[in-house]
């Protein structure tokens, strides 16, 4: 038979509910309480102060203790709130970035769909998006609007993306700054390992794949990935995965978890995003009527994605 020693309700933002906790006489304080973090009882009192890491928490207040070092992602809300005042949809972890309930990437439309054209001449039309590197950085997407299969996603996409965006080679320089990637030495390669054809001219990069099968060459390890307008996953050897004499391989690797802003924080962020950067707009950013009449009888040239 198993005897109850503790036991703690909590309100949705944490605070002890007075008159339903207990505790049997010989045991000693438990030290974790909302979110099994531990708290500071010593200087807020009996479960009302917690420590996340980043910050300390009051559940009586539903709010931080301190300001929060990214709140210009949440400029609608008190850089003190928690969960954006809503912890039934969202949760924050370590009072750091808050994250949607399943911890997926987030992807901000700009509601422009535009046609675009691949180096091989295919032609379809994508949705320009926007998703956010850990440093914050803004990274411009594409989403299949048309139930094309080949145009689904492309290399970038597979290879950083859950392959469920198109990440043309020009964004993939600022993703990898923006998520902390760190080069890697050939011989220390390791499996999850990315591998970047950057091109020997340009920052962009051309290509990129998994590591499966590492080797002390890092010409001979064998990579998996999709190119754009493929449909289904293939693996290669480094040097049989692109064209090495315009780019050349280097080996990546991110050593944190990713984090994501919450979808709401970015649909209000959309709204600062210009998905034509060329453009006549006012000085508010949003074009006049002048200007949209004039941008409509612009000719529009299909957008080139690699």
């Amino acid at each position: 038979m198993k005897t109850i020693l503790q036991n703690e309700s909590s309100s949705s933002f944490g605070s002890v509910m007075i008159g339903r906790e207990f505790e049997a006489d010989t045991v000693g304080k438990y030290r974790f309480g909302f979110n099994g973090k531990v708290k500071i009882n010593e200087i807020y009192g009996d479960g009302n102060g917690v420590d996340f890491g980043a910050r300390i928490y009051d559940g009586r207040l539903g709010r931080w203790l301190s300001i929060d070092h990214m709140y210009t992602y949440y400029l609608g809300y008190s850089p003190y709130n928690f969960t954006l005042c809503n912890p039934i949809a969202f949760k924050d972890e370590d009072g750091n970035v808050v994250r949607d309930k399943d911890g997926n990437i987030v992807y901000v439309s700009t509601g422009t769909v535009t046609d675009v054209v691949h180096p091989t001449g295919s032609t379809t039309q994508m949705e320009i998006g926007y998703i956010f590197a850990d440093d914050g950085t803004k990274i411009q997407v594409y989403r299949n609007v048309t139930g094309s299969a080949e145009w689904k996603i492309n290399c970038h996409g597979t290879t950083f993306l859950d392959a469920l965006y198109w990440l043309n080679n020009d964004q993939v320089p600022s993703l990898l700054k923006g998520d902390g990637y760190v080069d890697v030495e050939p011989t220390k390669l390791i499996e999850k390992d990315i591998i970047v054809f950057e091109n020997k001219t340009t920052t962009d990069s051309e290509h990129s794949a998994t590591v499966t099968k590492h080797d002390a060459q890092i010409e001979e390890a064998e990579v998996e990935g999709e190119g754009g307008l493929e449909t289904a996953k293939h693996k290669d050897k480094v040097k049989d995965a692109w064209n090495t004499r315009t780019a050349t391989p280097k080996a990546k690797r991110k050593e944190t978890l990713d984090k994501v802003v919450s979808s709401i924080e970015i649909n209000k962020m959309k709204y600062k995003a210009v998905p034509f950067p060329n453009l006549n707009t006012s000085k508010k950013g949003v074009p006049s009527s002048v200007e949209r009449q004039q941008n409509a009888l612009a000719p529009k040239l299909p957008m080139v994605l690699k």
